[in-house]
């Protein structure tokens, strides 16, 4: 190994160190910042990427004490340089050198504003966030907006799921992802068709690709229903562009008679009909007529060696009608589901049925008792009957919000926290796994 690479590594190695040590950092912040070493500055420039990525994380561990001797290199750097040590100023994770990326990017080219972008995000909420000089180009302050709405829009998702790791929908769901304006449609539309979506000023191809950590909490095609339902709530009934494009991704997406284990299956049982959902919100009734109607011939089929799709029809038909306000005639299928198929459908029917009493109750005043009994039987009958489990989702639910201070609810809380530890994140429980995977 020759010498000026062991100096480099030994640079690397050694300053980040003594940067963390309680005692010499709190000296360095108190005296002026010593000059980045020659190794680093040489490893910013080498013609190997392995180098300069090493040297751009030694920039990122002396940025976050010292960003503004970290910045004194910019001068003696060629352009390659400088967007390696924009990243590393970027994601040392410090407001202060989150401020001091900014600030050297004001007149840089647009391949370093994209480089320091990255960073910001690969930095965190305390990099991207920090203050923009006020000399920052307004095309380069919107394109950093830009970035920042993404990733709390990302944000606001990941907080739907579930501690015990489902990810459910309710009404209201995602009025914390309205308040973040309809510039965040797009984004939205990107993830539920799983297509990039580049930085500004870049060109972009393949999948979507979050930038909030969170994130990776979810699965794709998870993240992509969840998009899905979102539309309804967030998309405004005036906007007919966004509308007319929902429209037809629906009619592309749904093709019932098509092969269920197929992907195409998959798109037009699963992730078709959030969309049918949301245009119906926005008052487009005609995709989920049409996929309430193909369920309902799904539902009568007397297939034996494939029955299980018809208890998922069934259950699918039940959820559908309830949720475009048919609350009588969905009543009618759970029960029927919950009287002749098997257990897995019959927790989730009794689940759903008790979210469904809960709602009329707070919507009918009149026949309010009556509602919050039903809503109370149906969640005894799920836990104890058919042994549902997940009390997390459960507290998170907002359609059992209304029978939630309940006497009832609050024993069959009780009896589940004791009976039930708290499930590690992203375990769903096994009675949905069943059912959903038609076992």
């Amino acid at each position: 190994m020759r010498l000026a690479t062991v100096s480099f590594l030994l640079a690397i190695a050694v300053f980040p160190v003594l940067l963390g040590h309680p005692g010499l950092g709190s000296a360095a912040a108190d005296s002026p910042a010593p000059p980045v070493p020659d190794q680093i500055r040489a490893g910013l420039t080498d013609r190997g990427r392995p180098a300069r990525e090493r040297a751009e994380r030694a920039v990122s561990a002396w940025a976050r004490t010292h960003p503004a001797a970290a910045a004194a290199l910019w001068k003696t750097l060629d352009a390659r340089g400088r967007r390696h040590l924009l990243r590393g100023i970027a994601t040392a994770g410090t407001p202060e050198a989150g401020a001091v990326a900014l600030d050297l990017v004001v007149g840089a080219s647009d391949q370093a504003f994209g480089a320091l972008l990255r960073g910001l995000v690969a930095g965190g909420k305390k990099s991207l966030f920090a203050a923009a000089p006020k000399n920052l180009p307004a095309a380069r302050r919107e394109a950093l907006d830009q970035v920042r709405l993404r990733w709390r829009l990302e944000r606001e998702l990941a907080r739907l799921k579930s501690r015990s790791g489902l990810t459910g929908h309710y009404q209201g769901q995602f009025k914390t992802i309205r308040k973040l304006g309809p510039d965040v449609v797009p984004v939205l539309v990107a993830m539920f068709l799983d297509r990039a979506y580049p930085f500004p000023g870049e060109v972009a191809a393949g999948t979507y690709e979050s930038i909030h950590p969170w994130m990776v909490r979810f699965e794709k095609d998870e993240l992509r229903n969840l998009a899905g339902y979102s539309f309804g709530e967030v998309v405004n009934k005036d906007d007919l562009d966004t509308i007319v494009l929902l429209l037809r991704v629906f009619g592309r997406m749904f093709q019932p008679h098509v092969k269920t284990e197929s992907r195409a299956g998959f798109e037009t049982w699963e992730q078709a009909p959030t969309l049918a959902y949301s245009l119906f919100d926005l008052g487009v009734k005609g995709p989920v007529k049409e996929y309430i109607a193909q369920l309902d011939r799904r539902a009568r089929s007397r297939n034996r060696f494939r029955s299980w799709e018809a208890d998922r029809a069934l259950w699918d038909l039940g959820y559908a009608l309830i949720r475009i306000g048919r609350h009588e005639e969905g009543e009618r299928k759970y029960e029927q589901l919950i009287q002749t198929r098997p257990r897995a459908s019959r927790v989730v029917a009794c689940y759903n049925l008790a979210c469904n009493f809960s709602i009329r109750a707070a919507r009918e005043p009149r026949r309010r008792e009556e509602f919050v009994h039903r809503a109370i039987k149906y969640l005894d009958d799920a836990v104890f009957r058919y042994k549902y489990t997940d009390w997390q989702w459960m507290e998170e639910d907002k359609d059992l919000s209304f029978v939630r201070q309940t006497k009832g609810y609050q024993r069959v809380l009780s009896y589940l926290r004791k009976k039930y530890p708290a499930r590690p994140k992203g375990r769903i429980p096994k009675e949905l796994r069943e059912f959903l995977d038609g076992k």
